[in-house]
């Protein structure tokens, strides 16, 4: 009898965008390198469907299964930022407003560290097993429960200092460390990660204008990659956004472009 042969398994990581991610990530991709990393502000997945629902259908056609696994995180800037716009006013752009906040108002939130709390994380756990409701049932998506990082015991160290927020399509394999390195960027990079610009761009929006993040990169790892991101930065200057200065290369394959925000 022929030896049925086990049917590979693609992991998909959804994570926040925050820098104290970075290093848990790179820990966890030692041992499972090819796991795809998608990142947005706040580990939200409302806005990156399109981005999930291709991983999942390019897997069902190299007979792969796939494995999500999505975690919210403590001390969440996203999280905090929704919770003072919708319990004490604070004022919100209408994008972020749209497809970021309102999400939040179906969560029972109190408190601040409701945001985070496991009770709500089975929010985004039911809304990913709605969405591939028919692929989990044949055995095609995983969907494990989400949880929450407990960013305080990862030890990153939190100093007041520049930061930077780097956008990129979906990656497996990434080394966070090796990219912060290369660019002299030390712990504190914020990254987004997905499909196309449109998804992630409230949330580029939130890094910006609540987290005062005023150094924009594009990074890309092939010359077809990079003709993408100059596409992106054209969209992210409709919003109003100062003009792209290009940054030289790092190394072969590694395309890096700058979008400069002027403080207000």
């Amino acid at each position: 009898m022929q030896k049925l042969q086990p049917i590979a398994v693609k992991k998909v990581k959804v994570r926040c965008m925050d820098f104290r991610e970075n290093g848990q990530l790179d820990r966890e991709a030692d041992s499972d390198p090819d796991t795809i990393i998608v990142r947005t502000a706040g580990g939200n997945i409302d806005n990156i469907v399109p981005t999930l629902k291709r991983i999942v259908e390019e897997a069902k056609k190299n007979g792969e299964r796939v494995e999500f696994d999505v975690k919210l995180h403590t001390d969440c800037g996203a999280g905090k930022y929704s919770y003072s716009v919708m319990k004490e006013g604070a004022h919100v752009e209408q994008i972020i407003s749209d497809r970021l906040i309102s999400r939040y108002r179906e969560w029972t939130v109190d408190k601040k560290e409701d945001m985070w709390s496991d009770k709500n994380a089975a929010h985004h756990t039911l809304m990913l097993k709605r969405l591939f409701a028919e692929d989990i049932a044949k055995e095609v998506v995983k969907v494990h429960d989400v949880g929450v990082d407990h960013v305080e015991s990862f030890n990153v160290p939190v100093e007041k200092r520049e930061v930077r927020l780097i956008i990129s399509k979906t990656k497996s394999g990434v080394s966070y460390e090796e990219i912060n390195a290369k660019l002299g960027f030390g712990a504190y990079a914020y990254y987004l990660h997905a499909d196309s610009i449109k998804e992630i761009l409230p949330d580029i929006l939130l890094a910006h204008t609540e987290l005062n993040i005023v150094d924009i990169r594009f990074l890309s790892f092939n010359d077809k990659e990079a003709a993408e991101m100059e596409d992106w930065m054209v969209e992210l200057r409709k919003e109003r956004l100062a003009k792209a200065a290009v940054i030289t290369p790092e190394k072969a394959h590694l395309f890096i472009r700058s979008e400069r925000i002027p403080a207000e």
